[in-house]
């Protein structure tokens, strides 16, 4: 038996989910690789025929069918199984994600210079994974610590730098002892390893680019000004840079002369260098993105030959999901993402009953302070967007069309829901909070808050917002407030300390604060006075964080560890005595809220969030 085929059955009945085949498309590639003529080893070898060759894929396919059919969950994986590739590309790679994030719209993998290594981040482990390109396996790299993303190799493929939260490191490609190369509050996303052996990302508001030694020392920055929004500087000769950014409305790859000039290359997002002498980004097309490449000389930093769109209609945001190899093949994340995900309600007796709302990568719900209707989010691989659905009658209305969309927070009167929005445009940086009205009118207004700012909850009487920001230099939030609806309010700080502090959720009376702190070491929810936030008391024991307050503000629910729980709050505060678990989380659970009745969650079913890995053969040669 072929070794290639060996290693495909092994694959296909390993224990492990994360090592086993996800789909029978899969399997089919790989299949095909196997029947592929080997090198011959002498003179004498024989190379292996055609008609060898569709022997070997019947066979093997007909084996490999019953193998897979007959492992653990083939039947539910088939559901979620890959599109088919255009020709001359396969599946490199799959990636599944529990709670879209950050992490998810940026860099989500990397490919070594010379193509024989991909890394992706795994959102599960929260652990980077390597594969050989030689091999079918993706593994863990051994000594990344949790929580690792945005990852970069260096230029001889020896080394990957990632992010953590509060951190810049790198790691031996292989694995082993990671080394801290810089810490602050910046995002550390859109990484890019320069030949100068300099690491550059952008700056916290998108305004600059930090540049750091590999080794440590010292961050320089060159800032763009507040009318830049900056995602990506690589270094080229002679001291120049090639810089993405907005400016002016428009989106611009740029040169940065040494001597602060800009020269405006292409109308673009986010170009990388390509081995093959390349540079590879994305152009908006409508209302779809694409990818492109064109040729580019380094040594006089100009664009040498036309533009080709490579693949259309791709998941752009923040950055753009590609990359490219020293053989010209191009990796790049395709398509919408795929999901079977449901949203239930649950009753306390654990019996579950579907929502008329139609499969798909749901995030997020919350439901109105009523109960009659949910704000639900929506991954559509670019972005993510806010619906709501209207419980008795089934209908969902689109609330938000722009830019990408995190979390929801109802006002109490139901008529509008706030959220965070990182919009792209320099000139409304100024904040990251905005409510918009349910009607599916699509009108937003910001909130005076701050930028990187989250919602936690609003008061009672709908006046104040409470929020999570990045306010100390710790790298951490804290947790602030503001006044909605005065457009000359201004931030109070409400608790900073150097652990991270999210989530404040106000009783609806006025009188306590929940939230989530790291303070123990773990996450875990808290209640104190709101005018005496020292003198908290933890009530969650095994991970936790708020979710909402009955409508009197006299029971606290939260989650605890898999299970949500409640804790009734006197006068004088939590009763510790009175904590009772209520509902259990499923394993395939994503994020819930509590129906304001009490009896009832509403829960999102249905387990991650596919997308593909696709390489594209061949697609860029060098000089054009």
């Amino acid at each position: 038996t072929p070794a290639a085929l060996r290693r495909l059955l092994r694959r296909c009945l390993d224990k492990n989910p994360k090592q086993r085949l996800a789909a029978i498309a899969d399997a089919r590639l790989d299949l095909d690789e196997a029947a592929r003529p080997s090198p011959p080893d002498d003179q004498h070898a024989h190379a292996t025929t055609p008609r060898r060759a569709t022997a070997l894929t019947m066979m093997g396919g007909a084996l490999v069918l019953m193998t897979i059919a007959a492992a653990s969950g083939w039947w539910r994986a088939s559901r979620l199984e890959s599109p088919s590739p255009a020709r001359g590309t396969y599946v490199a790679a799959t990636l599944g994600v529990g709670v879209p994030s950050l992490n998810t719209l940026t860099d989500r993998f990397a490919v070594s210079p010379d193509g024989t290594m991909l890394v992706i981040v795994d959102q599960d482990s929260g652990k980077l994974w390597l594969r050989h390109m030689s091999a079918l396996e993706l593994s863990p790299i051994a000594g990344v610590p949790v929580g690792a993303s945005a990852p970069v190799f260096s230029p001889d493929g020896r080394w990957i730098a990632f992010r953590t939260d509060s951190a810049l490191m790198k790691i031996p490609t292989q694995g082993g002892t990671p080394a801290q190369i810089t810490e602050g509050n910046d995002y550390f996303i859109n990484l890019t390893w320069g030949a100068d052996n300099r690491i550059r990302y952008p700056s916290l508001r998108n305004d600059a680019i930090q540049s750091v030694s590999a080794n440590g020392g010292p961050v320089d920055t060159i800032s763009f000004g507040p009318h830049a929004y900056v995602t990506r500087a690589e270094s080229l000769p002679n001291g120049r840079l090639l810089v993405s950014m907005m400016i002016g409305g428009e989106n611009q790859i740029a040169v940065r002369e040494r001597d602060g000039e800009l020269r405006k290359l292409l109308t673009g997002w986010d170009a990388r260098l390509t081995p093959t002498g390349h540079l590879l980004f994305s152009r908006q097309e409508s209302s779809t993105w694409s990818i492109a490449a064109a040729p580019f000389d380094e040594a006089t930093a100009t664009v040498s030959g036309d533009v080709t769109v490579l693949s259309r209609d791709v998941p752009v945001r923040y950055a753009t999901p590609a990359a490219a190899s020293a053989a010209g093949d191009v990796f790049y994340i395709a398509g919408l993402p795929r999901s079977e995900r449901r949203v239930v309600i649950v009753d306390r007796s654990g019996a579950e009953r579907d929502l008329r709302v139609p499969q798909g990568a749901w995030l997020w719900p919350t439901a109105s302070p009523d109960g009659r209707r949910l704000a639900l989010g929506r991954w559509e691989g670019a972005r993510r967007t806010l619906w709501t659905l209207t419980l008795d009658t089934g209908a969902m209305t689109q609330v938000t069309y722009l830019d990408d969309t995190i979390g929801s927070r109802w006002m109490p009167d139901g008529k509008r829901i706030v959220f965070a929005q990182f919009r792209i445009d320099p000139d409304q940086r100024t904040t990251s909070l905005w409510s918009v009205l349910t009607d599916g009118s699509g009108k937003t207004e910001p909130i005076p808050a701050q930028w990187d700012a989250y919602p936690g909850g609003v008061s009672g009487d709908g006046r104040t917002l409470f929020y999570s920001a990045y306010q100390s230099n710790q790298a951490q939030e804290d947790l602030m407030s503001v006044t909605i609806g005065e457009a000359a309010a201004r931030p109070v700080v409400r608790l900073a300390t150097p652990v991270a502090e999210e989530l404040p959720t106000p009783s609806p009376d006025g009188r306590w604060l929940a939230y989530q702190t790291t303070a123990s070491g773990t996450a875990e929810a808290r209640v104190a006075p709101l005018t005496d936030l020292t003198a908290f008391v933890q009530v969650s024991t095994r991970g936790g964080r708020p979710i909402r307050w009955n409508r009197n503000g006299s029971t606290l629910y939260y989650n605890d560890g898999d299970s949500v729980a409640a804790i009734d709050v006197g006068p004088r505060g939590p009763v510790l005595t009175s904590r009772r678990t209520l509902f259990s989380v499923p394993r395939d659970g994503g994020r819930l809220d509590v129906m304001p009745d009490g009896e009832h969650a509403v829960i999102i079913r249905g387990g991650p969030i596919y997308s593909d890995i696709v390489v594209m053969k061949g697609a860029l040669r060098r000089g054009r």
